[in-house]
């Protein structure tokens, strides 16, 4: 982040808001389901729970 930015904002409230936790937690989320499709499919196609330990 240069000095241009901030000088033009005022303050850094537009920066911080870019890492918002409700992005974080939305992001958390799709992750989340992202896991757990792939652990569905992992369990479709191997039979295994945690392909390799069980």
């Amino acid at each position: 982040m240069n000095s241009e930015s901030s000088s033009k904002s005022g303050n850094y409230i537009n920066v911080v808001n870019e890492f918002s936790p409700e992005s974080a937690e939305l992001s958390n989320g799709r992750w989340a389901m992202i896991g757990i499709t792939s652990l569905i499919g992992a369990y479709a196609t191997t039979g295994q729970i945690i392909p390799g330990f069980f």
